[in-house]
This record gives C-alpha cells, structure tokens and sequence, in this order.
C-alpha cells in the first residue's frame, strides 16, 4: 500500500550556516522538514545569518559552549514536546551530548534514524596546533585524540538506521566502518548560487607575459597548510606570480611574518561583502586551498563558479570535482608536489584558463536541488520502509 501520509523529519543541525538555508529549503519543499539549530555560531565564524527568510520551521536551542562540545539543555523537553516521524542529526562532534540525546530518545519511540556524515577520517582537527606540531610529546596526544575519535565513532555509527555522506569521501569512510552502500545516500556539497553575486569587474585576459595571481581565500587557520603555500611562492620568481591572501584567523600574524619583504605576497584581510569576494575570485588565475583536512571546501566550488581555477589537495573532500584535472590534485603536507604544481601553471597559463572555463560550467555545484537531493532520497528510503 502507497503511504500518502508526509513523514514529519527532525533534523538537528550544528550552527545557522548561510550556505545551509537554501539547501534546506529545498529539502523542504519536497517532504516536511524542521530544522533544529544548537547553535546560532561559533566564535571562528563572522556570520550571523537571518532565518527571517527560510520557507522551513525552524528554532535556534538554547546552548552552552563547554570546550568545543555545545551543550543544549532544552533539547530534551523540546524532543519530548514535539513529536516527528523521522530524526535526521550530524556527525558534528562539537553536537555529541545533543546528537547522543536525539537518537536515544528516537530508540524510544521507535522512530527511525538518519544520520548526516561529512566526515571523512577520524583525525581530530579542532586542536589545530597539535595537528600541525612536530613536537613528540604534542603528536602522541593528537594520536591519542584521533584514537578516541575513532573509539566514539565506532559506537556512534552503531545506532541509525541509514545514512547521508556529503562527499565520495564520506560515503568511502562509512563503509570502511562497516556501513553497506545500500543503506547510504550520497552527494556533493554545495554552495547555493543565490549566495554568488555577479563581480563587479571582468576578468583579465592576457599573454603569458603578465604574472599569475594565485589566491587563497577562507580562514586562517594553522590546518589550512598556508604556511606552506607561502614557503613555496617564496621560492618563485617574484616577476612571475603574486600570492593574495584574504581572510583573518589565528595564523594571520605567523603568515605576515613569514611572507615579510616579498612584496608579491599580499594580504586583504577579512572581506565580509560577497560581490567584493566575487571580484577577488575574478582577479585571481588560480585558488590554492592547501588544507590538511577539509570535510569539503566550499571555496572549491565558488572558485569554480566565477571561473577560477583550483589546486587543492587530496584532504579536501571537494578534490572530488577536479578528477578530470589530476594535475590540480595534490598531496597534503607535499611541499615539493606543491611547488611543482605551481611552477607546472606558471609555464602553461593557458591551462589554468580551460580549467577555470571548465567550472563556470559546473552548475551542479551550486544547485540546492542537487545539496537537497540525497538527504531527501534518504527520508524518503527510511519512511517507505518504516
């Protein structure tokens, strides 16, 4: 018998994400959604997104921040106020107590579970000093993290029913933990195009005469492996290329004073507005994202967008896109690959502008019906069987 009934869906997201809205939106439109936030931002974020316009119910819980856990002490007299067919939580470590929560009391009812992973490897990354350290003492102890990760994953991914993995990454990860394709749904992530104002500016089309603008845009963080990039622009002709740097974070300082008297290093700072971000992104010939782990990267995708091609490295679940460019793939923590990466474009510009024309193609990468598409395929899975 055909259920005519639409399932009420739970889902317990981390913080408001301004790319997250749109997705959801589109979740909404094709089943019944209410999207419970356990928090409104974290520190290391400078927005503050509006759920003014959001077509889907939704409520921003109360919360603590203890270390890098959010604690959220309504959440259980909220589950218990408003019941809902179906419980969709994250593998957001920083949600554990409000994810732990929302699928015990899911087990009581007996209502199916969802679970949405971007994760791809039990590395910890919160602690990003560690990550990077080569002190012994620091490297056992980020050893000792990631072993614990790996012990509450084991029992975390126990429990749901089924499951959603945001990146090939993802869903790889899941089923080395045990988890059958079949009970898996999968997609890329991406960043909705009605956050992608048009630049302002055209882009520049020369000779092979002019210098290469390589760009890292996002947050500075001591994971982002931009210590590195900086490190290998010094070792190239300064006629060549410039390296602009736009964002802010904790390893500002340490970058300005390692890229200190190389002038075609550059640093723009925090840019809030998104069409003077758009015209960053136009300037640049390349996107260099570094990272030593990403869940994705959604630079990826904007970069790509606005034609701009990427080199990142194999930590970036994103990566995934640029297959059919094996050159703009590298290995994390390689400064020489880096290096021959960056000396491979300087010699062949034209390269770098196919591929950047090759992106702004790549619709898929900003469409919310392709975020919506496996989380939807997911609800609609678990319910039929329920």
């Amino acid at each position: 018998m055909t259920k005519t009934k639409m399932p009420r869906t739970l889902v317990l997201h981390n913080v408001v994400s301004p790319y997250r809205i749109p997705v959801f939106d589109a979740v909404h439109q094709k089943t019944s959604i209410e999207v419970w936030f356990t928090r409104r931002k974290t520190a290391d974020r400078h927005w503050d997104t509006s759920l003014a316009q959001a077509t889907f119910p939704a409520r921003i819980l109360k919360s603590w921040l203890i270390g890098p856990v959010f604690l959220n002490p309504t959440l259980l007299w909220n589950l218990m106020r408003h019941p809902f067919d179906i419980y969709l939580v994250g593998d957001f470590p920083e949600t554990a107590l409000a994810t732990f929560t929302t699928i015990f009391w899911a087990k009581i009812r007996r209502k199916p579970v969802i679970m949405w992973s971007e994760t791809t490897d039990n590395e910890v990354l919160y602690f990003q000093n560690l990550v990077v350290s080569a002190n012994p003492l620091q490297r056992r102890i980020h050893q000792g993290l990631t072993w614990l990760a790996a012990m509450y994953r084991r029992v975390l991914l126990s429990l749901p029913d089924h499951f959603v993995a945001l990146s090939d990454d993802a869903k790889t990860f899941l089923e080395e933990q045990g988890i059958h394709a079949r009970f898996i749904n999968s997609g890329p992530q991406v960043m909705p195009e009605v956050l992608l104002p048009r630049p302002t500016i055209a882009r520049r089309r020369g000779g092979h005469n002019r210098p290469i603008t390589f760009l890292y845009l996002g947050y500075l963080n001591p994971a982002k492996g931009i210590d590195e990039l900086v490190r290998v622009v010094k070792q190239l002709p300064a006629d060549s290329c410039r390296l602009v740097i736009v964002g802010s974070g904790p390893a500002d300082a340490m970058l300005r004073t390692l890229a200190a008297g190389h002038h075609n290093i550059q640093f723009a700072g925090y840019v809030a507005d998104s069409t003077e971000k758009a015209n960053y992104y136009t300037r640049a010939d390349c996107l260099v994202l570094p990272t030593l782990g990403d869940c994705w990267g959604l630079v990826i995708n904007e970069a790509l967008h606005y034609g701009t091609a990427v080199i990142t490295t194999t930590a970036a679940a994103g990566s995934q896109v640029l297959r059919p460019f094996p050159e703009c793939i590298i290995a994390p923590r390689d400064p020489h690959s880096l290096l021959k990466t960056l000396k491979h474009f300087l010699e062949h510009p034209d390269r770098l502008r196919t591929i950047g024309q090759w992106g702004s193609t790549q619709s898929t990468l900003t469409s919310v019906n392709q975020g919506a598409k496996p989380l939807v395929e997911a609800i609609n899975t678990v319910w039929s069987l329920t």
